[in-house]
């Protein structure tokens, strides 16, 4: 029995692993993500290679400066941005995996997959008469759940944004856009939030976020060189 209902389950699934934003908007985003992730990577290899010069200049008579966890208040600029650059390097690098995982879901859909998913499970379930309500109690777990790891990130990583205004500026954006588009997907209703079903704006609050984010990374890099 339980074999008959996945089988029903998943022939009412239309969604394929392809390219399915496959028009010119689509692939804007796309080239954007793409971009974003590259200045990423190359900011996340400097600060690395920059951390690698500084070690150099550290001077001998302080051995144990290079184990150590923050910068010294009022010390040298130098020997300070030592100790930053592994912790700002593997934010970088972290970044560059989001904004790919997310320039990759940009032509897959996976959120499609999880909608045909659970629409599937709740027809063969007998609670799709519910759906809505299943639906709104999702989005907002998956908002709570988001906006805490936003701020706990946020707080592990403050240094690092108060830097980086402009990527934080980015960030914010995209983060909001991902959570408008949830809502958007799960019929959650908000007059604040309808004007994401036009195409306009839903591409540019996206290449918005992700040029603001670029910029930032390039900024940081002629910086570091």
């Amino acid at each position: 029995m339980e074999i008959i209902i996945l089988s029903t389950m998943f022939s009412e699934i239309s969604w394929r692993p392809a390219f399915n934003d496959n028009d010119f908007s689509g692939w804007l985003v796309t080239t954007a993500y793409l971009a974003a992730v590259i200045s990423c990577f190359v900011i996340s290899q400097k600060t690395r290679m920059r951390q690698a010069a500084l070690k150099t200049s550290v001077p001998a008579m302080e051995p144990g400066l290079r184990e150590t966890t923050a910068p010294r208040p009022g010390g040298d600029e130098v020997l300070n941005a030592l100790v930053r650059s592994p912790e700002f390097s593997r934010i970088w690098s972290y970044l560059a995996l989001l904004l790919l995982f997310l320039g990759i879901n940009q032509q897959l859909d996976l959120q499609t997959l999880l909608i045909q998913s659970g629409r599937a499970l709740a027809e063969a379930e007998g609670w799709y008469p519910y759906r809505r309500l299943v639906q709104r109690t999702f989005f907002g777990l998956f908002a709570v759940g988001t906006l805490l790891l936003v701020s706990l990130a946020a707080w592990r990583c403050r240094v690092f944004l108060n830097r980086h205004r402009l990527v934080t500026l980015g960030l914010a954006i995209l983060i909001g856009f991902v959570l408008m588009r949830a809502a958007d997907f799960n019929h959650v209703w908000l007059k604040t939030i309808q004007v994401v079903h036009e195409d306009f704006w839903k591409n540019f609050l996206e290449l918005l976020g992700l040029g603001l984010i670029a910029a930032g990374a390039r900024r940081a890099s002629k910086i570091s060189s």
